[in-house]
């Protein structure tokens, strides 16, 4: 029996005529814009001047008894500096194109991939990628970036599961290894076990026996969980953050902490003037006000994209007419403490933790009433996560030091909510609706394509 060769091209334009080949694209554009990247700053700096004197194995070793758990993400990166940087150029690149495609995985229909991946491509275009350079690109995007593309890869066993589609035999250690890599940051590994724990008990109840691999999934995360919580190094580093950038941290109690997991991310959010949460409250607020007549409905759901416009891209504006919202806005937006026993006589002071909470508020109410008739608790369920991923930083001394990188994980759930209303936009027929969808395509396209070309000035400018 003659055996069948191999045929590039044949295979090449199976691919090109496949759902997935606009993941190409993403590709070559993260290519493109890495390329330009020279990792030698910051963090990375330090980095390279390791790995020029000391092994990797050595270096890890230290920094476990010293300073961090993130031994497997810092063991990898470290090997890839070891190499080239055109390595890293080409891991970065596959990372992004990575978690375009997990989340199609993850929260396209099948029957809409081919009019929604593009859209895919489009959203996470759309995250300020800029941010990736404030501590070092290589460190910052291998222990945020590449974290969230596993973590979303390793969830893909559980949209299976619940599919009824077996895994094929090659996929189960990609599964696995994503899931150690993405577990071993802090974030990451904490949605992990929620996730796969809940969707477990779901699917116990639900079809009443077990599913192996997500038991093993399960434990692997709780592993990894136990792993961080043991570490030696995470405590002698939280000492020294302490008594560094937070002196004041150890005073704090639990709700102070609560209240600060508010306040830092809205005001992150705002002083950024941060795109994934304008773009989600205003699809949001687009969808909301099109299906229902409810004029209570339709003013809930506005209220974000209005509080944020109003404090945020628009402050100059608002100022100019309403002076004292520029003093919401800065005190929102400063780096502190903003409610404690000893000011808490005065309002105002309390007024940044009211305002988080009735934004954040009326936009998970907004999402719930969006998909109200649908049923669908799983976009409300994606923006909590998303939420408590930020929302636990209140609870950790670099919740200042580690800057707006930490809000990668809630942005890319903002986006991923954004996607499912524009699928419902989608599958719509009416003509008003199919209108206004339209429209916002346009500005999604719009502010795709100027928040990647802002991160490309970025690289350019930052060389």
């Amino acid at each position: 029996m003659e055996e069948k060769k191999f045929n590039f091209k044949e295979k090449f334009e199976k691919f090109i005529k496949s759902d997935y080949s606009i993941f190409l694209l993403l590709f070559l554009l993260e290519l493109v814009l890495t390329i330009f990247i020279t990792p030698n700053k910051y963090d990375d700096a330090t980095f390279l001047g390791w790995v020029k004197e000391r092994r990797v194995i050595d270096i890890v070793s230290e920094r476990y008894f010293t300073w961090t758990s993130r031994v497997i993400i810092e063991f990898i990166f470290l090997s890839i500096f070891t190499l080239s940087k055109y390595v890293w150029v080409l891991v970065q690149a596959l990372m992004m194109t990575l978690l375009g495609f997990s989340i199609s995985k993850l929260f396209v229909p099948k029957d809409m991939k081919k009019k929604i991946n593009p859209l895919v491509v489009l959203l996470v275009l759309c995250y300020p990628i800029d941010v990736m350079g404030s501590a070092g690109w290589a460190a910052t995007t291998a222990n945020y970036m590449w974290p969230l593309s596993t973590l979303l890869y390793a969830l893909i066993p559980i949209k299976k599961a619940f599919d009824g589609e077996k895994l094929k035999i090659w996929e189960y250690p990609l599964y696995v290894l994503a899931l150690i890599y993405s577990g071993n940051m802090e974030q990451s590994c904490a949605i992990l076990v929620g996730t796969y724990l809940l969707f477990t008990i779901i699917y116990i109840i639900k079809n009443k026996k077990v599913n192996k691999f997500m038991c093993v999934m399960s434990i692997l995360a709780i592993a990894s969980m136990v792993f961080i919580l043991t570490t030696p190094g995470n405590y002698a580093r939280q000492e020294k953050e302490i008594a560094e950038n937070f002196p004041d941290w150890s005073t704090l109690n639990f709700f102070d902490k609560v209240s600060l997991g508010f306040t830092v991310t809205l005001g992150n959010i705002i002083e950024e003037n941060n795109l994934p949460f304008f773009l989600l409250s205003l699809c949001v607020c687009c969808f909301v006000v099109t299906k229902n007549k409810e004029t209570l409905y339709r003013a809930i759901s506005a209220i974000p994209v209005l509080v944020f416009g109003a404090l945020g891209p628009f402050i100059p504006i608002t100022y100019k007419l309403f002076p004292f919202f520029g003093s919401i806005t800065k005190l929102i937006t400063d780096e502190r403490v903003l409610l404690t026993a000893a000011n808490s006589n005065n309002l105002f002071n309390a007024l940044p933790v009211m305002l988080s909470i009735f934004v954040f508020g009326t936009l998970l109410l907004s999402i719930m009433i969006a998909f109200k008739n649908l049923k669908n608790t799983l976009p409300s369920l994606i923006f909590l996560i998303g939420f408590a991923s930020r929302m636990i930083m209140g609870f950790s001394p670099t919740v200042f030091a580690s800057s707006i990188r930490t809000l990668i994980f809630f942005e890319f759930a903002m986006l991923i909510i954004t996607l499912l209303i524009c699928e419902e936009f989608i599958k719509s027929t009416d003509k008003y609706e199919v209108k206004i969808q339209k429209r916002l395509f346009i500005v999604i396209q719009i502010l795709a394509i100027m928040q990647y070309l802002n991160g490309l000035f970025a690289v350019l400018a930052t060389k």
